[in-house]
């Protein structure tokens, strides 16, 4: 079973030599704004953005790691409204769903650090504690 339809996963996985934005902003749920940066190094990962704190979150596994001081956890109220938000089918493509998404704008902005399309969303409602990235 293929997650995102063939054409747009060709369109959106092109073998692209530089980022295609150097940032995207993906969606929001509760107080955060996701956004997915380029030029972010080997682990995929994506920022949760509130007007007063940031953290990251890997895309392959239930983890937090920080960078440059982004260390802002979220409580288990957040985390279920994360895992609804990237359960549903996004607004941009509705066919495929935020999830989907967030991996294919990972690898449009991180071509040198591409995950595969049909990873699974891991199990957000734990996240473990921080990973540095130096």
């Amino acid at each position: 079973m293929e997650f995102i339809p063939k054409h747009i996963n060709d369109t959106l996985n092109k073998d692209l030599e530089h980022s295609a934005y150097e940032m995207a902003q993906m969606g929001k749920f509760s107080e955060y704004t996701i956004w997915v940066y380029g030029k972010e190094g080997p682990i995929p990962h994506f920022h949760f953005v509130s007007k007063d704190k940031e953290g990251c979150i890997q895309l392959n596994k239930n983890e937090y790691f920080s960078h440059t001081g982004k260390v802002a956890e979220l409580s288990h109220l957040e985390r279920k409204e994360l895992i609804e938000f990237l359960q549903k089918p996004s607004n941009e493509l509705p066919s495929v769903s935020n999830w989907q998404l967030l991996i294919a704008t990972w690898n449009l902005n991180n071509p040198q650090y591409r995950i595969d399309t049909k990873t699974p969303m891991p199990n957000y409602n734990f996240i473990r504690g921080f990973k540095v990235n130096k």
